[in-house]
């Protein structure tokens, strides 16, 4: 192998090492909002480049601030995007007049909630423990822009290890 492929392996891996400290973040989960999906104590990998390069997708499980000063990381799942409107009846939710399947919910709650209409930049946000889950319903729905990452993978516990 000649030294100019040794340099460009070599360059290749430290820009690999700087993107992944730039848009790579391993938070621990605090709390079972997301069980069963992801238990209290995990530690889950989110990536914020894929953020910046298109907005977040109806069921993505996204990581992020309410308060850019804070820091405080939350973790939900995507249930709502600009302009659809949502609502819950008895725990069933409905966007856009349409009821979603909602399979990795396991704890379901019977409260109910108005139709509103997620606003412009906005995304409305539930955890799949709906019982336990401080959720939009608690705090409305979140800023676009506060969106940290996209959560793709579960390093800890062993028995949750893999892609979400």
């Amino acid at each position: 192998m000649g030294r100019a492929a040794i340099f460009l392996g070599e360059s290749i891996a430290l820009l690999a090492i700087v993107l992944a400290t730039i848009f790579v973040r391993i938070p621990q989960v605090d709390g079972i909002s997301m069980a069963p999906t992801i238990p209290s104590g995990a530690i889950v990998v989110t990536e914020s480049l894929s953020a910046l390069l298109s907005p977040p997708r109806r069921g993505e499980i996204v990581a992020f601030t309410l308060d850019l000063s804070r820091r405080e990381t939350y973790i939900k799942r995507v249930v709502a995007l600009p302009g659809d409107r949502i609502g819950i009846d008895n725990g069933a939710v409905f966007v856009n007049g349409v009821r979603i399947h909602e399979p990795f919910v396991r704890f379901h709650d019977s409260r109910s909630m108005p139709t509103i209409v997620v606003p412009p930049g906005k995304l409305f946000v539930l955890g799949d423990d709906r019982a336990h889950s401080e959720d939009s319903r608690f705090f409305g729905a979140i800023a676009e822009s506060h969106v940290i990452g996209r959560a793709w993978w579960i390093l800890w516990p062993l028995s949750h290890f893999g892609p979400l």
